[in-house]
């Protein structure tokens, strides 16, 4: 067997398994909040950005998101992170010391 003929074949046994319904769905955007213990500009926020367009995600198209900058005062995670949730992200990215105020499910 040819390897693109291959390469069809295993394709159509991938898509096989998947509902027909779900095939011409557009994909939700996601929400991703994004705290950072520093102010801006944030350098692990940006790299974050990189990452994402690096695995083919852009910012706008799949997903949107919502950034909470603490500015070195700790005491403003839990705020922040409630900030986020309530603003509806689907997804926390935090950065640093955040990672302490992350929340428990």
């Amino acid at each position: 067997m040819r390897r693109r003929e291959f390469i069809k074949h295993l394709t159509g046994l991938a898509l096989a398994g998947v509902p027909a319904i779900v095939v011409g769905q557009p994909r939700r955007k996601a929400k991703v909040g994004y705290l950072s213990p520093a102010s801006p500009p944030d350098f692990n926020l940006e790299s974050f950005q990189l990452g994402m367009r690096a695995a083919g995600f852009e910012l706008g198209r799949d997903y949107e998101i919502e950034v909470r900058y603490a500015e070195r005062d700790y005491s403003r995670f839990d705020r922040l992170v409630s900030e986020l949730l309530a603003a509806g992200v689907t997804v926390m990215v935090l950065a640093g010391p955040a990672s302490k105020a992350a929340p428990v499910a």
